[in-house]
């Protein structure tokens, strides 16, 4: 989700037994904000950033000019582990999207509870400086992305996780159990599923935010998300209220408009 409250900074995978399967690449630190922009700058070997807004680095995710290779940082802090299962469907939807040689989640890192109610943006972006390891570098095949589960809620509370630069994103772990794995509630794993996606969606620049539609499905009134109310992009997934409401259980995927938009990047 890009949450439309916030327009400027933000907001608008496979199973462990994967973990080391080989990505063309190994965690690397430095970035973060290399200047050049999402997808590079000028020069001969333009410099990428991770600072960038959510949406900047499309292209890099959904095309191998740059990069053959996505690779994923997973950081959960202490009782808010992912299910292995949302990880892995995240994996398997952008197989079917991005031209990638490899997506794998190399690396899958427990970290302390923060033990905050709330976090604000900026509490995510100073928990990535802390713990990011992988940063992307213009000389290797591989793009990292990093995701982020924290034991708190964002500091608007029915906000399930947020899209806040272009390689990365964060989710909220006491929400997510509020909504989910009760008896007339849906499992906690198709819960991270969602959001997953949705929020991966935006990193791709979903709807109009990076990536150019090829019809017109931008839900304006709610930013970059979809008319189509089927899509994981549709405006309510990114709260709690789609998944009080409307949630049947079954995992949305990107329909039709969104499919159309990113493979008429990852097909050149």
């Amino acid at each position: 989700m890009r949450t439309c409250s916030l327009h400027t900074l933000v907001i608008c995978l496979c199973v462990v037994s994967l973990v080391g399967c080989d990505s063309g690449g190994s965690p690397t630190g430095t970035d973060p904000g290399t200047p050049g922009g999402g997808d590079g700058g000028g020069g001969s070997t333009p410099a990428f950033s991770s600072r960038e807004a959510p949406g900047d680095s499309a292209r890099s995710f959904l095309d191998d000019t740059n990069f053959t290779v996505l690779a994923l940082e997973v950081d959960y802090m202490t009782g808010y582990r992912p299910e292995d299962t949302a990880l892995a469907d995240l994996r398997s939807e952008l197989v079917q999207h991005l031209d990638k040689a490899s997506i794998t989640v190399e690396s899958l890192t427990e970290i302390p509870a923060a033990g905050q109610d709330t976090y604000s943006t900026n509490d995510i972006v100073d928990l990535e400086d802390q713990y990011r390891d992988a940063y992307t570098e213009t000389r290797s095949d591989t793009l990292w992305a990093y995701v982020l589960f924290v034991d708190g809620k964002f500091t608007t509370q029915n906000v399930v996780g947020i899209a806040y630069y272009n390689t990365s994103q964060a989710f909220f772990g006491q929400t997510i159990e509020e909504i989910s794995g009760g008896v007339t509630q849906p499992s906690k794993a198709n819960v991270e599923a969602t959001v997953l996606r949705h929020e991966f969606g935006h990193n791709l620049g979903l709807v109009n935010n990076g990536t150019s539609m090829q019809q017109d499905h931008q839900d304006d009134p709610n930013g970059a998300h979809c008319t189509n109310d089927q899509c994981v992009m549709y405006y309510s997934i990114e709260t709690t209220n789609f998944f009080g409401n409307a949630f049947d259980g079954s995992v949305p995927g990107f329909e039709q408009f969104c499919t159309e938009d990113m493979d008429a990047i990852a097909s050149q």
